[in-house]
């Protein structure tokens, strides 16, 4: 009779044992820069299970919610080309879940740390000793932490790692396409302005006063349109590119450095002249400096990619440059551009290098 009980306590005990969770993500990969229109975000899950995605600019807060599918793929086509985006995947049956990302303010923002994850082909989300899915509970405590901390007993960055199980949410973003270089005749044509002098005595004399100290390095006519000649045939193949609206800069006056960015922040330029920062020095004149940076044409090789990070922490590839000239003056179309022109060369030794080396060639090969 008691063995009968035992049996019965003992059966009835399994019946009201919670059911385990179903494990259902892992091996979580986001395409970084193989598209240029997409996104593609892909994991291992169980099917039939709904996933909800979300994306942020920032690796360890403000994630929301862009898409839901029942694969173990998404592709985000809304995704802006450059911008380095995060994203996390969760359960949609999970109605905390949402809120559990979306509410994560961890204060370790520093977005460049994370790019170190951003080719994320061969690593997974969320791994143990048997490389087995985690269940939802767990994946949902896990994911509403930092997605790297910076303690210093803990290099390893963009993961968290809790009771022996790792989680690592990964970034990814659509390739922006090059920016294209402006012909330099379609440029000069547009220098038609005419420089006015102001009317207000004040602003005439502050006038009067720049334009009289900019006469002191104006490059004679002659040479300038003898430069631009011999620039031509390397623009007209490519391999030297004008630009020119590049409005946003900053200056290092330490390393006598000049980084200009257009507005759609696609280009990374830098020029480095040891004669601007003595013309500047000179000037004490912050208002023309910024007349001058803003009103320049430069003419630069491609140097790759880089990353940057804009003052909104956005985190964007753009291509890098190095401008190997910058031309300038007070008004950026004047008609007198031949004999009011800033003509002012790198002074990098090994970009003079290598414009030396490429006048050798184009004269052997004439």
């Amino acid at each position: 009779m008691l063995r009968l009980l035992y049996s019965l306590i003992f059966s009835i005990s399994l019946m009201e044992t919670p059911a385990t969770q179903e494990l259902y993500i892992k091996n979580m990969t986001v395409s970084a820069g193989i598209y240029n229109d997409k996104i593609i975000v892909e994991w291992e899950g169980n099917a039939g299970t709904m996933y909800r995605i979300f994306r942020s600019t920032n690796n360890t807060a403000d994630f929301s919610q862009i898409g839901e599918t029942d694969k173990t793929r998404y592709e985000d086509t809304s995704a802006e080309k450059g911008i380095v985006y995060w994203y996390r995947v969760s359960p949609s049956n999970d109605e905390a879940g949402e809120n559990k990302i979306s509410k994560n303010d961890g204060n370790n923002n520093n977005p460049d740390n994370s790019i170190n994850n951003m080719n994320s082909s061969t690593s997974a989300t969320v791994e143990n000793i048997n490389n087995d899915l985690i269940d939802e509970t767990e994946y949902m405590r896990l994911s509403a932490q930092p997605c790297y901390n910076t303690e210093k007993e803990n290099p390893d960055l963009n993961k968290v790692e809790k009771n022996g199980i790792i989680l690592n949410c990964y970034s990814g973003y659509a390739e922006n396409d090059a920016p294209q270089g402006h012909k330099l005749k379609d440029l000069l044509k547009e220098k038609k302005a005419v420089l006015k002098i102001p009317s207000p005595a004040g602003e005439k004399a502050l006038f009067n006063k720049r334009v009289s100290f900019l006469k002191n390095y104006y490059m004679h006519p002659v040479k300038f349109s003898l430069l631009l000649t011999m620039a031509q045939p390397y623009i007209d193949r490519g391999e030297l590119l004008v630009f020119s609206g590049n409005e946003i800069y900053n200056i290092n006056r330490k390393n006598k450095q000049f980084t200009f960015y257009n507005t759609e922040f696609n280009t990374y330029i830098l020029f480095e002249s040891s004669k601007l920062h003595k013309i500047f020095k000179k000037s004490r004149d912050n208002g023309l400096n910024d007349i001058l940076l803003k009103n320049c044409e430069l003419f630069c090789i491609l140097n790759g990619r880089k990353i940057i990070t804009d003052k909104a922490g956005i985190t964007r590839i753009v291509y890098s440059y190095d401008a190997v000239g910058l031309s300038t003056r007070y008004l950026k179309n004047d008609s007198q551009w031949k004999s009011s022109t800033l003509m002012i060369s790198t002074s990098r030794p090994d970009l003079k290098e290598k414009l030396m080396k490429a006048e050798r060639t184009n004269r052997k090969d004439r």
